[in-house]
């Protein structure tokens, strides 16, 4: 965008004042805005500056190149790290859904407080037992009576 508006202003500019030129007083040519433009763009997205200032376009090119794998990687890494939070955040949910059920059935029910903690420390150990093996349905239910497993789904 920049390359563009640069060599749009520029053809509006030579009419009146000529070409552009640098600080030695040579003329830039369009492929070397060109590649001013990109490197401009890429460092603005790696948020710095290589640690010396390029002094030709091979330099540019250079520092263009590594900045842009930088910005990869960062952005791949950021992905990464996402994902992996969005699937401890999703265990960390189904967790908290069985023990709202769990909580649901418990308070619908009089139930002592021995056979609450018992309830909850199961579901725990059975979201636990999920994580490693999983199969929460699988593994628990069988273990369960039959009397038990109406209740728990009659409470559901």
């Amino acid at each position: 965008l920049f390359a563009w508006v640069s060599s749009d202003f520029q053809t509006q500019l030579t009419d009146e004042a000529g070409p552009f030129v640098d600080i030695d007083g040579d003329e830039i040519s369009v492929g070397q805005q060109y590649i001013f433009a990109f490197y401009w763009c890429v460092m603005t997205l790696s948020g710095g500056s290589p640690p010396t200032n390029p002094t030709t376009e091979t330099d540019m090119c250079f520092w263009t190149v590594i900045s842009f794998i930088f910005v990869l990687i960062s952005n791949i890494s950021v992905g990464i790290l996402c994902g992996i939070f969005d699937k401890f955040m999703e265990t960390d949910r189904d967790l908290s859904d069985h023990l709202q059920i769990a909580m649901r059935y418990i308070t619908t029910h009089k139930l002592s407080p021995f056979l609450k903690g018992r309830i909850l420390s199961a579901v725990r150990c059975a979201h636990q037992q999920m994580l490693e093996e999983g199969s929460f349905v699988d593994d628990v239910e069988p273990l369960l009576s039959e009397d038990l497993k109406g209740k728990i789904k009659g409470a559901i």
